[in-house]
């Protein structure tokens, strides 16, 4: 039996506000997750999509992996998974929605 996942801390770094853009059937989609940490229950996201509409999303995992990050939100089953690239200053990775992937890089909100 697999125990479900838990969310993990993020590095100093990654916590704050990201933003990118992306775009799906010839519209423009533009993304904002926000990260923090909440001490021993690990890291939490706002995971934030407009399009036509603002789509605010449940996000119930957050975790961190060497370079890796992963958000998901499973109740819309959409997520997101980048490498976080410290001296760029960004996060380069793929918006999953379904079996839609593409690509997405977030850039750090100054």
């Amino acid at each position: 039996m697999e125990l479900p996942q838990h969310s993990t801390a993020v590095v100093k770094e990654l916590e704050g506000e990201w933003k990118g853009e992306y775009e799906l059937f010839g519209y423009p989609r533009k993304v904002t997750v926000k990260l923090a940490n909440r001490g021993s229950d690990g890291a939490t996201a706002e995971f934030v999509v407009v399009g036509k509409k603002v789509n605010n999303l449940p996000v119930d995992l957050v975790t961190q992996e060497g370079d890796l990050l992963t958000v998901d939100s499973h109740e819309t089953g959409i997520g997101y998974e980048g490498r976080f690239q410290k001296d760029a200053g960004e996060i380069n990775g793929t918006f999953s929605q379904g079996a839609i992937e593409l690509p997405l890089i977030l850039r750090r909100v100054q």
